[in-house]
């Protein structure tokens, strides 16, 4: 699409270069439309969304010119009506090889097949009939749009196209490349074909889905109807559902053995300490196990190597492993167990949080104040194991006695303190201070 507002602009067509400059065009054009007047910026973003998703082009979806006529804008694609049926920042992640089927009667548009044709051509081809040959306007596509202002578009994240990435429990692999398409007021199912040397003919595939782009969560959808020479694949019919977007890809049904068989994981807060525990059923050339903890579940650090007690890595019969975690304070904390191959495969576990609560506030008193200033006690409310710096100052601040008390249970304990010396008559300060609080009471002595 191109647009002046110099009129001078519209007395000379020049098709396939710039009036007056010199960037000739030698490729071909499959279309020329020409406009009475200057289009607006709106305007020109319902006429290039057209375009594309007749030619199969991709608009720009992530350079920073603002210019809605400059190539490397970021673009929304929009139906006459304004609607957005593929949202550039909603869909960054998959911005390559843009491609849709679509019917907008104003702009008699009806795509009933398409592909991506940019310079290094995507390998999904999606039609609403079982033709993957026949030319969009040809009379043996019968099938028509259930809707006008209808769409499927689609995009892809331009990764591998190799099966190598696991997807489900089983560890199947999926095409590690995947897809995500935005419907408009699309109830049409419709018809997959992928072409690709990857794609063996001996193999069985399968068209999986997902609501996210993550590694898990993917469910087959269909099994390929066609499995022909060429490395090519087809499903359909394939109903889409009633959720605006979908992620897919493909499947193939090979898998490997799971490693381990693992009967439980957890982890148990044992008073101040964390206890991770864990089970198998079985276990295959399995060489070690590694435990790992995070405070945001997220970032997770090492904290124990435990290796297998599998001989030489494999065994059928239940082996319980644990692993204790003192250097914790209060929070909360997550768990998980890495298992690692001997050949340096690895999975993970689900994650187990545990929470550490704060210690109670504690209180203490002098029995008796005043005293004579060697028999007296102290006695201390506080939680089982909780740790209590006593300190003993005469009135110019000067230390006279310390130490460090652990209650030996929770509730009311009465310690006798050794002192090495019978304190003389005056007024002293005793400092309790636990990791959370701080008390300072005074004592007589007479």
């Amino acid at each position: 699409m191109y647009t002046n507002t110099n009129a001078a602009y519209f007395q000379k067509f020049a098709i396939g270069a710039e009036v007056g400059g010199v960037e000739p065009w030698y490729g071909k054009i499959p279309e020329f439309i020409a406009y009475n007047n200057n289009l607006t910026a709106a305007q020109m973003i319902k006429e290039n969304t057209y375009l594309a998703i007749k030619y199969g082009t991709t608009l720009g979806q992530g350079g920073t010119n603002p210019n809605i006529f400059a190539n490397d804008g970021l673009y929304n694609y929009q139906n006459t009506s304004g609607t957005v049926i593929w949202d550039a920042t909603a869909n960054s992640g998959f911005k390559y090889n843009i491609a849709g089927i679509a019917k907008d009667r104003i702009e008699g548009l009806e795509q009933k097949i398409s592909k991506s044709s940019n310079g290094v051509p995507d390998i999904v081809t999606i039609s609403l009939d079982n033709d993957f040959t026949s030319a969009n306007n040809d009379p043996v596509r019968t099938t028509s749009f259930s809707n006008d202002l209808s769409s499927l578009v689609w995009g892809t994240d331009n990764a591998a196209f190799t099966f190598t990435q696991t997807y489900n429990t089983s560890l199947n692999f999926r095409m590690v490349r995947k897809w995500k398409m935005q419907k408009t007021n699309f109830t049409n199912p419709v018809y997959f074909n992928f072409t690709n040397s990857n794609i063996a003919n001996s193999t069985p595939y399968y068209l999986i889905a997902n609501s996210t782009s993550a590694n898990t969560g993917w469910t087959q959808t269909a099994s390929a109807t066609s499995n022909a020479a060429g490395n090519t694949i087809t499903f359909g019919p394939v109903s889409l559902g009633t959720n605006n977007s979908y992620y897919f890809s493909i499947s193939n049904n090979s898998s490997t053995p799971l490693p381990i068989e693992l009967l439980n994981f957890q982890a148990v807060l044992d008073e101040k300490t964390v206890n991770v525990l864990w089970e198998t059923a079985s276990e295959i050339n399995n060489d070690y196990f590694t435990v790992e903890r995070s405070v945001d579940g997220v970032n997770f650090v090492t904290i124990g190597i435990i290796p297998s007690k599998a001989s030489g890595g494999n065994s059928t019969s239940v082996l319980s492993y644990t692993i204790n975690d003192d250097n914790v304070s209060s929070g909360i904390y997550y768990y998980r167990l890495k298992q690692t191959d001997f050949n340096g495969k690895y999975t993970y576990s689900n994650i187990d949080a545990v929470e550490i609560k704060e210690n109670s506030d504690f209180s203490f008193n002098i029995v008796p104040n005043p005293n004579n200033g060697a028999e007296f006690n102290l006695v201390i409310v506080a939680e089982k194991h909780q740790k209590i710096v006593i300190v003993i100052n005469d009135i110019l601040g000067q230390q006279l006695y310390s130490k460090v008390i652990s209650t030996e249970q929770e509730g009311n304990t009465t310690y006798i303190l050794d002192l090495i010396q019978k304190l003389n008559s005056g007024v002293y300060f005793i400092t309790a201070t636990s990791d959370q609080k701080v008390y300072v009471k005074r004592m007589i002595v007479n």
